[in-house]
């Protein structure tokens, strides 16, 4: 299939944790309807393990937490689930925007990781569609 048809501007990705060293892997998270890419992944208050400066402030737990068990470089990938398109735009321009990012990767780490997707909702079943159509 040519994926140069999608629109890769449908999703917006954005590093929350970057490994200084030599990660073991790249973790995507890929948020569903009605939410984006910052307040799904967010802990109500932030349990005792994430340093913070207020306590009543919600935490990133993909930032602040899962650093401590993976060595892993961490990313959100947002869509605007207002603006009607079909799924299968959403899955092609998915892998558009996780293809640009293997790219980079390969390019600046100077080697190719495994790409683990976490999807919440509705961006579960884009991620789905996407390894179909892959």
């Amino acid at each position: 299939m040519d994926f140069d048809q999608f629109d890769e501007k449908l999703m917006t990705l954005e590093a929350v944790h970057q490994v200084e060293e030599k990660p073991a892997q790249i973790l995507v998270f890929l948020h569903g309807i009605t939410g984006d890419s910052k307040t799904t992944w967010e802990a109500p208050s932030p349990p005792k393990e994430v340093p913070s400066e207020d306590d009543n402030e919600p935490a990133l737990w993909v930032s602040k937490l899962l650093p401590n068990d993976f060595n892993a470089d961490i990313y959100t990938c947002g869509w605007d689930w207002t603006v009607p398109n079909t799924m299968h735009e959403l899955a092609g321009s998915f892998i558009k925007t996780l293809s640009s990012l293997a790219d980079n990767v390969l390019r600046q780490k100077n080697k190719s990781l495994p790409i683990v997707l976490v999807g919440h909702d509705l961006g579960g079943i884009i991620i789905q569609k996407a390894m179909l159509m892959f």
